[in-house]
């Protein structure tokens, strides 16, 4: 068995026989431990991947059914048999695959670094402060507008409250996210992520590929688990396995296009070469093919420790040099040793001496909390992995899938061999059957006519002498086979049950008709029970998400660190927005998650609350569309149960300012009554006062005429009466209009 080489050497000892070794090395050992998994165990999985697929061979089903006889000849019943797959297992995998793809991921960025927490506690300080400043001046015009506030920036200490547990964002979280969403985007993940979905369920492990390509473009591709090749591992993701590769297939003009081999190199791979005689097809798997040679293309860790010298120059001062990986320390010096982990890189042409595009990897990715660590380009899930043996949902189906198909071809032969309805009739009764007085016999033939054209059949009992007859001279022969086919259905549903169960289906969720009588209640929990089942896969999928996003944030520091031109590339676009955006990525240490989308009942129970809300008034239809855009459950009925809350009492304050409106108003009409009144009273006294004076002038007027020109008494008292009249009238009219004053005052 090849040995691995050393990795505790000078680094620069790990040169191209380094990688040579190393690579024969990996392939010696996959070849042992991993013999029915990944490349070496290929056929078990395109065996799976035919079965989800429904395209398994059928010539297991011939043997199962009906051997080949001494002469290698199958019975001609079975040559008409139609053995076309019965879709079943393609049909759990569609319902599984899409009923996993309902369950979305929004992408949570979290810039968890000592500045970014700083800055976070400055922003919610300074928020506070502007609330209270905004308490103290409300009555203050364009006080929001001197304050700064934004449109989304809280307006109480509650909102403070929501925004710092669920909405806020540093400025770096933002733009990893655009970041993230654009390199998903311009590589199609969301349908890389399909791929993937569908091999954990086959296989019970799937994986991505994240890298820079020759254009420096950040790009992600699916890994074929077929031709995939992985070291020995305990976890889920693999982060413990000591290398991780890839057969690919190449082309002669491939390996001369690399430009490291000579001609007489190139005839030499063609010798030695480990793809002679073998095939692939479209999908990589191996066909034949003489022009197509293998190619492991590999990453391994490995451990550099680079050697430092300590020493005290003739000044007195302390230096700290790079030196000879071999030096040893004296009295003089001291050599350190510090050391990292590193990825070295190749492309080994299998089964030759020959290996290019090797080397110390660049771009290795190091997160900022942990710079000595890294990992590789590669990112794998297996939710239930245990010492490199993982298990798929298909796996799980196939034995009851076989049967299945089993009893259909058994349901086919019986059709194929089926006999019709017939008859047993006694001849010796038909030949004795005597019609009456005459003596005239029947024929057999004729009284079986009769009986195939009308059903009837006349028969005696007894012989003319008296001897008992067969009584039954026609016995029909009922055929048996639809009870036979019967007992078949009656086992594909027992299968299909069995396979429901194993997999953990149920009527409600495998596409079949439900009783329709069952409740919502009992319908949700068999959904849920389906959710749980494939639950494996879900949250699988998910942290496989969390481990590429967290590569690809990296790489895109380590772009903007290459300069604008490098970052325009990674991204692939030629525009300066997300440029500008993303300045201050860098710096910042950065926690990536992916949070689940609710789900359809729990959209349906918000929506509820909502619209309960809205028709009692306590939010409005601006409110509604506000929580619509927010993903987190959690958040929105927190906004939700905020916004009533504010809302109604804002609606109390508003009710308490229209109740002191209307008392206000209430008393200055009653003092404007009281105000008229007086007013009224005041006006009314004087008129009199005046009356009273009028009069006195009269009768002074009066006594005076009587004394001058000695009128006669009747007309002088006549006289007066008129005089007083005329004055009574004009007051009584002054009065009226008083009063009238008051009403129109009254009524305002």
């Amino acid at each position: 068995m090849i040995k691995f080489p050393s990795d505790t050497i000078d680094p620069k000892k790990k040169d191209k026989d380094w990688i040579l070794q190393t690579g024969k090395a990996i392939w010696d050992e996959s070849k042992t431990f991993s013999s029915s998994i990944f490349y070496h165990g290929r056929d078990k999985f395109r065996k799976y991947r035919d079965y989800s697929n429904g395209r398994q061979p059928i010539d297991k089903y011939k043997n199962m059914v009906m051997p080949l006889d001494a002469n290698g000849v199958r019975p001609d019943n079975f040559q008409q048999l139609d053995y076309t797959i019965l879709p079943i297992i393609p049909k759990f995998k569609k319902i599984a695959l899409g009923k996993i793809d309902k369950i979305g991921f929004n992408i949570v960025a979290t810039a968890i670094d000592s500045i970014a927490r700083d800055d976070e506690e400055d922003y919610f300080a300074e928020q506070k402060a502007k609330i209270k400043m905004l308490e103290e001046l409300s009555d203050v015009p364009n006080i929001e507008s001197m304050l700064d506030l934004k449109d989304d920036d809280p307006r109480s200490l509650e909102e403070i409250k929501i925004k710092q547990e669920y909405s806020y964002k540093h400025i770096a979280a933002v733009e990893a996210e655009k970041g993230l969403k654009q390199v998903f985007t311009n590589n199609k993940y969301d349908q890389i992520l399909d791929r993937v979905k569908a091999d954990i369920f086959d296989f019970g492990v799937g994986g991505v590929r994240e890298y820079f390509d020759e254009n420096n473009k950040i790009k992600i591709r699916h890994a074929n688990m077929e031709n995939f090749v992985c070291g020995y591992s305990e976890e889920p993701d693999f982060s413990d396995s000591h290398y991780m590769c890839e057969v690919k297939p190449y082309s002669i003009e491939e390996i001369r296009a690399s430009g490291e081999f000579k001609e007489d190199e190139i005839e030499e791979i063609l010798k030695q070469r480990g793809g002679g005689n073998t095939r692939f097809d479209r999908r990589g798997v191996e066909q034949h093919n003489d022009n197509k040679i293998l190619v492991l293309e590999f990453e391994v860790k490995s451990f550099n420790e680079p050697a430092y010298e300590k020493r005290v120059n003739s000044f007195g001062n302390k230096k700290i040099n790079k030196t000879d990986y071999n030096k040893k320390s004296n009295d003089k010096r001291t050599i350190v040793k510090d050391g990292y982990k590193v990825i070295y890189k190749g492309k080994w042409i299998i089964s030759t001496d020959y290996v290019f595009d090797y080397g110390l990897c660049t771009n290795m990715k190091r997160s900022k909390n942990q710079l000595k660590e890294t990992t590789f380009s590669w990112h794998l899930m297996a939710p239930n992995q245990d010492q490199m043996n993982f298990f798929g949902v298909t796996e799980a189906m196939v034995p009851i899938g076989d049967q299945i198909q089993l009893a259909w071809l058994k349901i086919q032969n019986l059709l194929l061999n089926a006999v019709p309805p017939g008859i047993a009739f006694d001849l010796s009764a038909l030949e004795n059957l005597n019609l009456g007085h005459s003596g005239e016999k029947w024929l057999p033939r004729k009284a079986l006519e009769m009986y195939r054209q009308r059903g009837d059949m006349p028969f005696r009992s007894q012989r003319e002498d008296g001897e008992p007859m067969n009584t039954q001279s026609i016995i029909p022969i009922q055929n048996k086979v639809a009870v036979e086919i019967n007992n078949f259905v009656n086992l594909v549903n027992g299968f299909m049950g069995i396979l429901r169960d194993n997999i953990g289906f149920n009527e409600v969720t495998d596409g079949s008709t439900p009783d329709p009588r069952t409740l919502n209640g009992v319908a949700n929990l068999a959904y849920q029970a389906t959710t749980n089942a494939l639950n494996h896969i879900i949250q699988g999928t998910k942290f496989l998400n969390e481990n590429v996003a967290d590569s690809i944030v990296i790489r895109l520091q380590d772009a903007f660190g290459a300069g604008e031109n490098a970052y325009k590339k990674a991204l692939g676009i030629n525009t300066e927005r997300f440029w500008k955006v993303l300045s201050n990525i860098t710096i910042h240490e950065l926690s990536l998650k992916f949070e689940d989308k609710p789900n359809d009942e729990e959209k349906a129970v918000l929506n509820r609350r909502m619209e309960l809300a809205e028709q009692a008034g306590q939010i409005t239809v601006a409110d509604s569309t506000y929580i619509d855009t927010i993903d987190n459950v959690k958040e929105k009925a927190m906004v939700l149960a905020y916004l009533v809350k504010k809302n109604m009492a804002d609606k109390q304050a508003m009710d308490m300012q229209n109740i002191q409106a209307n008392a206000q108003s209430q008393q200055e009409s009653a003092a404007m009554t009281a105000q008229m009144e007086e007013k009224r009273l005041e006006l009314e006294y004087g008129y009199k006062s005046q009356l009273q004076r009028e009069q006195n002038e009269a009768l002074f007027v009066i006594e005076r005429l009587k004394s001058k020109t000695r009128i006669d008494e009747a007309d002088i008292k006549e006289a007066g009466r008129a005089f007083t009249k005329q004055l009574e009238n004009e007051g009584k009219q002054t009065i009226k209009q008083m009063e009238s004053v008051k009403d129109n005052n009254k009524t305002k």
